[in-house]
């Protein structure tokens, strides 16, 4: 079965950051004589030149995922339709679709093109601080400029601590909403974009048919245990997509995310749109969602909570995990030594532990 494009672009980055690093790595050690900042640019950007191949495969599956969202619409609300209304054929692209699709895929791509030509500055910057702090160091890595650098270390030591500065370098620099600054893998900067694109097109195709359909009121998803914005602006909240329904909010003066111009509260959200009918619900049930719906607290309840902390935690330790894998793959096929068995116990007793702190965090989850 072939991959999906989304996750052959995520594995694409994984990937090429692995065996860049590793093969980095080898080649030190065996004192290849070369330039290895242009040897590790020319790897990148032959990466992300396939990127831009595996992203056009990207966009058709954002046209298929945005129309099968409008079909999935169109037939939800089909009972409640008027004659014409179903008439309307939603299994082609308007010109206004075919707009909202281009709009959302150039915000995606932009973001994708950032972060590549950031980690290539961040990968300059780094050698360029190595060459200072002893010359030509990345290009020449003899074992005696490694020793005397490293204070006595085995050349073997050396080079790990060497390379594992690279690693920590080849990151996509972001400052989050507080103003501080992050670190992020491209791969995981590729997969929050990837899911915070298609979950757009899908809330961008419900509100796209709601209005073909000359309604204009849609309602959040629900899922009970959720962020502390999504709770007092989502599960379950109606909003109008129309000024001058003054029943209900207005969905772009109110909602986080939606205000700004994006058609999701936060990066990664999994809140989705649907479209809402007060057709066919009792009086009460309507005014229940209304008196919800203008009120933006948080209600969740302590377990709720609970649920959501527990569950970013488990999706950092799982990070961590991952990374202490890849670290111990490098040593995969090369010969066990003096020089790396301390290095190997050490990564393998911090796999140890974490995987111990995902079981009792799983565990924990279970048990609310």
């Amino acid at each position: 079965m072939n991959k999906k494009p989304t996750d052959k672009l995520i594995k694409l980055y994984q990937n090429t950051i692995n065996n860049l690093l590793y093969n980095f790595e080898k080649k030190l050690k065996e004192g290849t004589a070369k330039n290895y900042e242009v040897y590790v640019m020319k790897g990148l950007l032959k990466a992300f030149m396939e990127s831009k191949e595996i992203r056009g495969e990207i966009r058709h599956s954002l046209q298929e995922e945005y129309i099968k969202r409008k079909i999935e619409e169109w037939e939800k609300a089909k009972p409640l339709l008027s004659p014409k209304q179903q008439l309307i054929d939603f299994e082609k692209f308007t010109k206004i679709d075919s707009r909202e699709i281009e709009t959302i895929y150039s915000m995606f791509n932009d973001k994708i093109n950032r972060a590549e030509k950031g980690i290539g500055r961040q990968v300059r910057g780094w050698f360029e601080k190595e060459q200072k702090a002893i010359t030509n160091a990345a290009n020449r890595a003899t074992r005696d400029q490694l020793t005397s650098r490293f204070m006595g270390k085995s050349k073997e030591e050396a080079i790990s601590d060497f390379v594992g500065g690279l690693r920590e370098n080849i990151f996509f620099k972001l400052i989050d909403k507080n103003g501080n600054p992050l670190k992020m893998k491209i791969d995981s900067y590729a997969s929050l974009s990837l899911n915070s694109m298609f979950q757009q097109a899908r809330n961008t195709a419900t509100i796209n048919t709601i209005k073909q359909l000359e309604s204009d009121l849609v309602i959040f998803s629900k899922h009970y245990w959720t962020c502390e914005t999504c709770a007092k602006f989502a599960e379950g909240r109606v909003y109008s997509i129309n000024k001058k329904n003054k029943d209900y909010p207005y969905l772009y003066e109110t909602v986080p995310g939606f205000i700004q111009g994006y058609n999701s509260i936060h990066p990664n959200c999994k809140h989705r749109l649907s479209g809402y009918f007060e057709t066919g619900r009792s009086k009460e049930e309507i005014e229940e969602i209304k008196k919800n719906s203008n009120k933006h607290e948080d209600n969740r309840r302590d377990k709720d909570k609970e649920r959501y902390d527990i569950k970013q935690k488990l999706n950092i330790y799982n990070a961590r995990k991952r990374a202490l894998d890849i670290e111990l793959d490098r040593f995969k096929g090369v010969k066990i030594t003096d020089d790396n068995v301390e290095t190997i116990q050490t990564l393998k007793l911090r796999l140890k532990n974490v995987k111990t702190v995902i079981t009792d965090l799983n565990k924990r989850l279970k048990e609310l």
